[in-house]
């Protein structure tokens, strides 16, 4: 059985700028009971506005992009992925894997019955929310793209490798410093919320293995998905889009400017943010609005 550790919520109590009281599920393939959190707001007349986080991250990182949607008139869903944030987390790494996130978010969204989707992912959220489409595209209406990718099997710029390189010796990687380090600037008080989750190491067995399972080979698990995924976007899409990209990603920028341009149809060219790095829902507010804009609500 493996074991599974959950952050006090005295951790969560004076978050600011993220006032939301999570829900959870227990009952999602592979968690053995684990709690999934996940934010449920707002009144639903425009429909859902699914956000889905990356590593080191949680749902957290969105929080200058959740207002905005709710004034929009979305109703937010926005999960913890298992091992991040208020959703419980293994203390084992090996638990995590492609196939298994992949599977907890398509449940997910199963389980909640969610309809008329906006997708708003970055990073992984990117990497599992852009394989979830195809399979259930009656479902989503809209998606904004910020920095990610669709894994297929190929090889991943040698940038990404020193970078999963210096991730693997960092057992008590500090996410605060991984978003520093790519340009943004954080208040003290943003940064104690995204560290709130992860008291020590033993919270952060996520941030450790995530690298370890990019689909980069032919053979890799989740490949197989990312070809297929590949197709439905660049020949079935029939959706709004909206791509933004952060100019400084060293390992995204290209990738996720190639997504607007050659693989979602219909995608117009990009917004690009010229300061910005990785971690772009720093600069959430100004892309949200503009992607909102150019949406046929």
């Amino acid at each position: 059985m493996i074991e599974f550790v959950r952050t006090p919520e005295s951790f969560f109590a004076d978050l600011k700028e993220f006032p939301y009281q999570p829900k959870y599920l227990l009952n999602l393939p592979y968690t053995n009971n684990a709690r999934l959190a996940y934010i449920d707001e707002g009144n639903n007349s425009n429909g859902v506005a699914l956000f889905l986080h990356g590593n080191p991250t949680w749902s957290y990182c969105y929080r200058k992009m959740i207002p905005i949607a709710i004034r929009a008139g979305f109703r937010i869903i926005a999960p913890d992925m298992i091992g991040f944030g208020r959703s419980d987390k293994p203390v084992q790494q090996s638990w995590h894997n492609f196939t298994r996130h992949y599977d907890i978010l398509s449940s997910f969204i199963n389980y909640l019955d969610l309809k008329n989707i906006t997708l708003i992912c970055h990073d992984w959220g990117g990497l599992f929310g852009l394989n979830i489409v195809p399979i259930m595209a009656e479902r989503f209406k809209r998606i904004v793209v910020l920095n990610t990718m669709l894994c297929t099997g190929t090889t991943m710029p040698d940038v990404w490798y020193r970078w999963a390189k210096y991730n693997d010796t960092q057992y008590n990687l500090d996410p605060v410093q991984c978003l520093i380090g790519s340009g943004c600037v954080l208040s003290e008080t943003e940064k104690q919320g995204y560290l709130a989750p992860y008291p020590d190491s033993f919270y952060k067995a996520a941030f450790r293995q995530f690298p370890k399972f990019i689909p980069d080979k032919e053979n890799s698990p989740g490949a197989n998905i990312g070809r297929s995924s590949k197709q439905f976007w660049q020949n079935d899409w029939q959706g709004e889009s909206f791509v933004a990209v952060g100019a400084q990603d060293q390992i995204l920028a290209d990738t996720t400017k190639q997504l607007a341009q050659d693989v979602i149809r219909g995608c117009p060219e990009p917004m690009i943010i010229d300061n910005a790095g990785h971690f772009l829902f720093e600069w959430g507010d100004q892309i949200l609005e503009s992607a909102l804009r150019s949406f046929s609500l």
